[in-house]
C-alpha cells in the first residue's frame, strides 16, 4: 500500500512537472487532497514544503467559503494576482485543489487553461490511489487534515494581525469563478487576506 502511494505521488509530480513544461509560466505546481494534505509539489529544493502547503490550504479554503457564502455553486477556479505573481487554484473533484504560481506578466487565462486541461489526469491518479489507503491511513490523512487546517488558522490568525497595521496595503486582483461559471469579488477585507496570502506563497516559493 505504501509503494503504491509512493507511485501515485511520483505520478501526481510527473503530471505537475507536465504542466510545467506545457505552459512555461507556471513556477511552481501542487496537488492539495480534500482534507488539505500536499500530495505533491514542483518546487526548488530548500523551499519550506509544510509552510507552502499550509498557505495553499488557506487560501483554497478561503476560496470555498467565499463561493459557499456567495449562495450560487461550488468554486471551479480562483485567481489572485499581486506585486509578485499570481497564485492561481483551480478545484478538483472531492474537494482537492491544483495550484499553481507565475510570475507578474503570466498570461494567466492561457496557464488557467492548461491547468483545466490536467485536472482530468490528476483526478484520476487521486482517485485511483485513495482505494489503496487502509483505515490508518485514512485516520493520518483526516488527523494531517486538521493539523493543516489548524496551520491554516494561524496563518489566518497572523494575516488578520498583519492587517491592523496600516502601513499595509490591499492591492492586487481577486477571482472567484463558480462552477456554473459565474464570477464573484469577495468583500474587500477577504479580498485583503486572500492577496496577503498569496504574497506569502509566492515568498515563500522562491
Amino acid at each position: 500500500m505504501a509503494e503504491r502511494g509512493a507511485i501515485g505521488a511520483g505520478e501526481l509530480e510527473g503530471l505537475l512537472e507536465g504542466l510545467r513544461s506545457l505552459s512555461g509560466e507556471v513556477t511552481t505546481a501542487a496537488v492539495l487532497s480534500g482534507t488539505g494534505d500536499l500530495r505533491a509539489a514542483t518546487v526548488q529544493a530548500g523551499v519550506d514544503r509544510e509552510r507552502y502547503g499550509a498557505m495553499l490550504a488557506a487560501l483554497a479554503g478561503l476560496a470555498r467559503r467565499t463561493a459557499r457564502e456567495g449562495g450560487e455553486g461550488a468554486f471551479a477556479q480562483a485567481r489572485i494576482g499581486v506585486e509578485d505573481g499570481y497564485v492561481l487554484l483551480v478545484g478538483l473533484s472531492g474537494g482537492g485543489t491544483l495550484a499553481a504560481t507565475t510570475g507578474p506578466e503570466a498570461r494567466v487565462g492561457l496557464v488557467l487553461y492548461d491547468m483545466r486541461n490536467v485536472r482530468g489526469e490528476l483526478e484520476r491518479v487521486l482517485g485511483s490511489d485513495e482505494p489503496a489507503a487502509g483505515k490508518g491511513t485514512r485516520m493520518r490523512k483526516v488527523f494531517g487534515g486538521l493539523l493543516l487546517l489548524g496551520a491554516a488558522a494561524g496563518a489566518g490568525y497572523a494575516v488578520r494581525n498583519y492587517l491592523r497595521d496600516p502601513a499595509s496595503e490591499v492591492g492586487g486582483e481577486v477571482r472567484i469563478t463558480l462552477e456554473g461559471g459565474a464570477e464573484i469579488e469577495p468583500d474587500p477585507g477577504i479580498a485583503r487576506e486572500f492577496t496577503d496570502i498569496a504574497r506569502r506563497v509566492l515568498e515563500i516559493s522562491g
